[in-house]
Formats: structure tokens, C-alpha cells, sequence
């Protein structure tokens, strides 16, 4: 019943590994098929040259003549007049040379598959990466980068190459065990028998003692890997805070103490496959050995020793195949139980297409779109959530105004914002941005919609390439840059570096203050020249100075195009036409700074607490 339920887990597993590959994918799998079995049949034929020139020799050395099979193939290739010495030297070289070829044609068409399944690998993974990130904001967050990382890289390698090369593999030497187990019966079906029995036998008792244990340290090592790259990611991302407290010394040890166990589970791994090799060596000389004694017992010498060089022969050919076979099992159970969480990805991804494959051109035009915003009785709840994030949300925006949402920090700002930016879906109700949906917006007139988050994103990159991030930097102008960075209050500072827009930022931006992080993103949302430009917190880390500065470009703005702010200093909201008080995902109240702070006293607190 265990052995049932486990082959019928790994063959519903193979199936969905299966099906990640083409149909011309697996046509090319049966093509390989059909070589492997055209090469089995090279070794067959060196076995058999081996056998007759054995039976040649020992027949010569007793002066008899050959036996009826032997002559009638001598005969049919006209070698029957060739002297011995002669006759030996051509039966042994051929036998040598179908050897070797299938051996150089065995690796010449395993590069060129292995070649192949690296070129699906890229295929799948880039696939995998196109539908994630073709999901809601909420599923993109789901899990720690460095899970999904593995689950598009190393995952994808374990299920193309550690499960369809193994099974490659696998199906290869399968082939030539059926021929050379067929070949050895015509000759002698007992020794055929007894090989196939013994072999198998011993694969199969070798697999069931070892599966278990490579699963579960496969298990382990996989989603322990993942710990380790995430733990490493936090020690760096988090030095500052780390070498203030003194805790450097805590991560170092759990990173240390993480890697000991990734190298207890490894050298175990990596020892498993040795024991199946050493076990099946022996067996070969025990079968050698038991042969032998059949065959002296039963037979006469001459007969015995010929039958005895065959099996010589056929087990250098079967002892490694079967060796492979059973550790290329192993492997795709271990590739299977480490490609678990690439499984669940691609569960959830079922359904989701991928993203189109041509590259956005930027666009500054944006003919025929109005920036005029519109919300009914938007409601929305998370899918792990309890309780409703917003709750009623009706508003219009008209072009060119700007509008601002305040409130206390968890009350839904932001949530409404990723709503109005289509990065997630009203559980219902309807928001529609120039009559349409924001994703067709974005479809229809890509980059007429800027957002400037409160966390800027920085490529290890030049001030250019982070400002056109998501377009091609090559096909930007650099006047174009160069106007957001006005926009953004930063040109006189790139100005002043080194290469200027060619400047290299360092890693998450260490070398650049957090104001200048801000307002790089802020000349990033403003490359396009949208007509809604959307700040979430965008001006937290900016000085008083700065954000007047800033605060003046943005106003300048207005009119022009439409501008939404979400913020919890006010001053920037001053001049807003409209202010949105949200609260536990409602809008309180609503009205101009100077109406909002006659009926909301928790806004007018606020004001008289920055001095407004």
C-alpha cells in the first residue's frame, strides 16, 4: 500500500513536470527514445563480437571446429577462411569500435538534450516570472523575496534538469537493459534471467531504503537554503540598526549556525549515491563469481568460458546503466520534494497569463486621455483578512485638481491608492480613470499615470538607468531626464556628481541621502509626463526647505494634470482643492484645509500640532 501510494505521488509529479514542457518538447523526448534505442542495440552487437571471438579462441586453442551459431555468423560475414590471429584481431577491434562509437553518439546527443532542457529551463522560468508579476499587489507580497526567488531559479532547474534530464536518463539506460537482457536470452536464458532478477532486485531494494531519507533532507535543504539567503539579506539590509545594537554578532551566528546544517545535509546527500555504486560493484563480482560456477558446474569449459566472457562484456555495460538508474530515481525524487514550493507557485499561477513580450515605449504624449478620476461604492477586503480594509468609497476627481488623502496611519490610504493604481481589485463597486479601468489605462496609455512611493525603489545602477527604470535607457533623451530632475528639485545636485546622469548609485541607493532617494523617485514618476501623478508619503524624508520646494513643483503641476497626495504632513496639503479624512476605512469627512479643520477636530488637532 506505502510503495503504491509513493509511485503514484512520483508519476502524478512527473505528469505535472510533463506538462510544463511543449508538445514539440516531448516529441523531441520520444525522438531521443528512439536514438537511445538505435545506440543499445551498438552495445548488443559489441557484446555479441566479444562472444564470438571467445568462442573462436577457444575453440582454435582445442583445434575444434566452431559451433553452428558461431560458423553460420562467421559465414554470413565471409570471415570464415580468415586465419585466427587475424579473425581475433577484426572480431575484438570492431567489438571495441561499437563500443566506443555508442559511447561518443550516447554523449553527443546527451549534450545536445542537456543543451536543450537548459534552453526550457530559461523558457519556463521566464514564463514563471511574466505570470507572478502578473498578479494583484497583495499575491506579489505573499512570500519573502528570497522564496520566490528559488522558486523561478532553483526550483525550475530541479523540476527541467534534475527531473526531465534524469528521466532522459533513466529511459536511456531502461533501453539498454530490455536489449541486453533480450540479447543475452537468445544466448543463454538462464545467466539472462538470473542477471535481471539479481539486478533488479537490487535497484529496487537500494531505492526503497534510500527514497525516504533523500526526500526528507531534499525537503530540508531546499527551504533551508531559502532561510539562509534570507537571513544573509537581512544582515545586510539591516547593518546599521545591527552595529548600533550590538546584534552583528546574533545574525553571524545564525547564518553560521544554518550553514553547518546545509553541510551536514549536503556531504549526506551527496555520500547517498555512493552507496548504491559500491553495492552494485559487489554484486557484480558476486554474480560473476555465481556465474561462474553455474556454468563450469553445468556446462562443458569451453561453453562456460565463452558464456562467462559475454556476461563480462554485458556487465560493463549493464553495471553502470543500472547504477544510473537507480541514483537518476533518487535524483528525481530529490528534485521533486526540493521543487515543492515551485509546485505550489505554479498552482497559484493557473489561469494567470503572462505579461506581453514587447517592451513599453515611453510615451509623453498621452492624446485622447483625461485625468479625471471616479469611485462608486468601492469596497475591498484582503483574501487572508477578517474585516473590510474600505468600506463605501465614493469620490470624483475632475481633471487638473489636486485632492489629498489624510487620516491616521492603518485607516486605508494606501490601500485606496494601490485601488486607484489597478494594483489591486475592488472586491466591488467600480473605479474608473478616463472611462476606463486603471489596468486598460495602463494598457491604452502606459506612463500617463506617475506614482512616487514613500519607500523609492534604487537600482545598483547610473542616476539614468533608475530614472527610465522599466524602459530602455538607450531610447530616453537625455533632455527628457533632465526636465523630471528639475521637476524634482535634483538637477543641480546630479549636476555636481561625477559622470552626472551616468553616475553610479550603490546598492539600495547607501550613497544618496533619503531626500535624494525621494526625489529621484519623484523625477522617475515624473519622466512620462503623466496626467495623474500620485505621492504616498513621497516628501517624508525631505527637508522644510526642500519640501518647498518640491511642495511649488507639484502645485505647478495642478492644472495641467491631476494630483493625489497621501500624507500625514499637512503643509504640503495646504492648497489641496479637496481633502479626504480616512478612518478605518471610510471617508469621515471631506472638504478644502480650511473646511476639513472646522468639522474634524482630529485634523484640526493635527494642524495646531505642526503649527499650521
Amino acid at each position: 500500500m506505502v510503495s503504491s501510494k509513493i509511485f503514484n505521488f512520483q508519476f502524478t509529479e512527473i505528469k505535472k513536470v510533463l506538462k510544463l514542457l511543449s508538445r514539440r518538447d516531448r516529441s523531441r523526448l520520444v525522438l531521443v527514445l528512439i536514438i537511445n534505442t538505435f545506440l543499445a542495440f551498438l552495445d548488443l552487437i559489441g557484446v555479441a563480437l566479444i562472444g564470438v571471438a571467445t568462442a573462436s579462441l577457444i575453440r582454435g586453442l582445442q583445434s575444434l571446429e566452431a559451433g553452428n551459431q558461431v560458423s553460420r555468423f562467421l559465414e554470413l560475414f565471409n570471415l570464415d577462411g580468415l586465419p585466427q590471429k587475424t579473425l581475433l584481431i577484426i572480431l575484438v577491434t570492431s567489438a571495441v569500435s561499437f563500443f566506443i562509437l555508442k559511447t561518443l553518439l550516447s554523449v553527443y546527443f546527451f549534450r545536445r538534450t542537456l543543451r536543450y532542457m537548459s534552453y526550457r529551463n530559461a523558457e519556463i522560468s521566464s514564463s514563471l516570472v511574466s505570470r507572478m508579476l502578473n498578479r494583484p499587489v497583495e499575491k506579489i507580497f505573499k512570500n519573502s523575496i528570497q522564496h520566490q526567488i528559488y522558486n523561478v531559479t532553483g526550483g525550475v532547474e530541479r523540476l527541467v534538469g534534475g527531473v526531465v534530464s534524469s528521466l532522459v536518463i533513466i529511459t536511456a539506460d531502461l533501453v539498454l537493459l530490455i536489449v541486453m537482457l533480450i540479447g543475452l536470452m537468445l544466448i543463454d536464458p538462464i545467466t539472462s534471467i538470473g542477471t535481471l532478477i539479481v539486478f533488479s532486485g537490487l535497484g529496487i531494494l537500494l531505492y526503497f531504503l534510500l527514497h525516504k531519507r533523500v526526500t526528507t533532507l531534499t525537503t530540508k535543504n531546499a527551504y533551508l537554503s531559502i532561510y539562509f539567503n534570507q537571513k544573509i539579506s537581512e544582515g545586510i539590509n539591516s547593518f546599521r540598526d545591527l552595529f548600533i545594537r550590538g546584534g552583528r554578532e546574533y545574525y553571524v551566528n545564525a547564518i553560521r549556525k544554518t550553514k553547518m546544517q546545509l553541510a551536514e545535509y549536503n556531504a549526506e546527500l551527496s555520500f547517498i549515491p555512493s552507496i548504491s555504486k559500491y553495492t552494485i560493484e559487489i554484486s557484480v563480482i558476486f554474480g560473476i563469481a555465481l556465474i561462474s560456477a553455474i556454468q563450469f558446474y553445468w556446462f562443458e569449459a569451453n561453453r562456460a568460458i565463452a558464456v562467462i566472457s559475454i556476461f563480462l562484456a554485458a556487465s560493463t555495460r549493464i553495471a553502470p546503466a543500472i547504477i544510473r538508474i537507480q541514483q537518476n530515481t533518487i535524483g528525481v525524487r530529490s528534485s521533486l520534494s526540493a521543487a515543492k514550493p515551485t509546485f505550489d507557485l505554479i498552482e497559484e499561477l493557473a489561469g494567470i497569463n503572462e505579461l506581453t513580450k514587447s517592451e513599453t515605449v515611453i510615451n509623453t504624449k498621452h492624446s485622447g486621455f483625461s485625468p479625471k478620476l471616479d469611485l462608486k461604492r468601492v469596497n475591498f477586503m484582503y483574501s487572508d483578512a477578517t474585516e473590510t480594509t474600505l468600506s463605501n468609497i465614493s469620490l470624483d476627481v475632475d481633471s487638473g485638481k489636486f485632492v489629498a488623502f489624510v487620516g491616521p496611519s492603518g485607516g486605508g490610504k494606501s490601500t485606496l491608492i494601490d485601488l486607484i493604481l489597478g494594483l489591486l481589485a475592488p472586491s466591488s463597486g467600480s473605479i474608473t480613470i478616463s472611462g476606463l479601468t486603471p489596468g486598460d489605462v495602463i494598457r491604452k496609455w502606459p506612463g500617463s499615470i506617475g506614482y512616487v512611493p514613500q519607500d523609492v525603489f534604487i537600482e545598483n545602477s547610473t542616476i539614468k538607468e533608475n530614472i527610465c527604470l522599466g524602459f530602455n535607457p538607450e531610447s530616453v533623451p537625455d533632455d527628457l531626464v533632465w526636465q523630471a530632475l528639475q521637476l524634482a528639485d535634483l538637477s543641480e545636485f546630479v549636476k555636481g556628481l561625477e559622470g552626472q546622469l551616468s553616475y553610479r548609485i550603490s546598492d539600495a541607493g547607501k550613497n544618496l541621502s533619503g531626500g535624494q532617494r525621494q526625489r529621484l523617485g519623484i523625477a522617475r514618476a515624473l519622466l512620462t509626463k503623466p496626467k495623474i501623478v500620485i505621492f504616498d508619503e513621497a516628501t517624508s524624508a525631505l527637508d522644510a526647505e526642500t519640501e518647498n520646494r518640491v511642495s511649488e513643483s507639484i502645485l505647478k503641476l495642478t492644472g495641467e494634470c491631476t494630483v493625489i497626495f497621501i500624507a500625514h504632513r499637512l503643509s504640503v496639503v495646504r492648497s489641496a482643492d479637496m481633502i479626504y479624512y480616512i478612518d478605518k476605512g471610510k471617508i469621515v469627512s471631506q472638504g478644502t484645509f480650511e473646511e476639513l479643520r472646522s468639522i474634524n477636530t482630529d485634523f484640526n488637532n493635527q494642524a495646531n500640532f505642526m503649527g499650521i
